[in-house]
């Protein structure tokens, strides 16, 4: 997992969401607050939320006030959550099935701690592989 990862409250506004994506070429932000996971946002999320009014004469004035909508209005407030201490191939099956997922994993106190996507899961494997080849030789 990754320990580093965006978080923004689930009060704040999408277009400080916006400004995140950008600025960080992130593709989900998770929504925190008293340390736990309250949902999960996706680029995706922000773009369908903004896309009913790209292209059309009112896209200015609907997109400031889309974009001046809370965070948790938008977010996936039901999302995979494990325990730090999981056994791996239990991330890996939720990851077979939607290798878009974002998996947020929780201490033992329920406190947001980490983050696991696929390229992460992908990431550490060809990692492994490697470190397996190069203790055979």
């Amino acid at each position: 997992m990754t320990k580093e990862f965006v978080s923004i409250s689930a009060d704040e506004r999408l277009l400080e969401a916006k400004e995140a994506f950008t600025e960080h070429a992130l593709t989900y932000l998770v929504a925190v607050g008293n340390k736990r996971c309250r949902g999960v946002l996706t680029r995706a999320d922000l773009d369908k939320a903004l896309s009913p009014y790209l292209d059309s004469k009112s896209e200015q004035q609907r997109d400031l006030l889309t974009l001046d909508k809370r965070i948790h209005q938008v977010m996936h407030k039901k999302f995979y959550t494990f325990q730090e201490h999981a056994a791996l191939s239990e991330v890996e099956t939720v990851l077979r099935g939607q290798t878009d997922a974002v998996i947020i994993i929780n201490n033992d106190l329920g406190h947001c701690c980490g983050v696991i996507t696929a390229q992460l899961l992908l990431a550490y494997y060809h990692t492994h592989q490697q470190r397996e080849c190069e203790s055979e030789t």
